[in-house]
């Protein structure tokens, strides 16, 4: 005959604290990929507002900022940080470099000639 026996306190208080970890960790594991889903839209939206920029104006902007104030944004993008990029221009071969920060260790590149965003360390 099998006789339950009820869970100490120190048990109770030991399943508390590792599920509370396990939801944490889940919850940091999915806010982090949602951000960079988010930030990866706002780039590709970032870099097809330079090229429109450049067929407008026939050059690149100087800056961020001037792309913000001659081209037409989505309202949702007043809100977006330009300080989140790092926007060169490259006037002897006219060409760009955009990158962004995707976790603090790693880079989000886009290449001009490939037309495609390269992840660095």
């Amino acid at each position: 005959m099998i006789i339950w026996k009820k869970p100490s306190k120190k048990f109770k208080y030991s399943i508390q604290i590792y599920t509370t970890i396990f939801f944490g960790l889940l919850f940091c594991l999915l806010f982090a990929r949602l951000k960079n889903e988010y930030n990866q839209r706002k780039a590709d939206l970032t870099v097809i507002k330079i090229q429109k920029y450049k067929t407008d104006f026939q050059r690149y902007p100087n800056s961020l900022a001037e792309l913000k104030n001659e081209t037409e944004l989505p309202q949702y993008f007043d809100q977006f940080k330009f300080k989140d990029f790092d926007y060169i221009v490259n006037k002897s071969n006219g060409e760009f470099n955009l990158s962004y920060s995707l976790d603090g260790w790693h880079i989000n590149e886009y290449d001009v000639n490939t037309n495609e965003w390269e992840s660095r360390d």
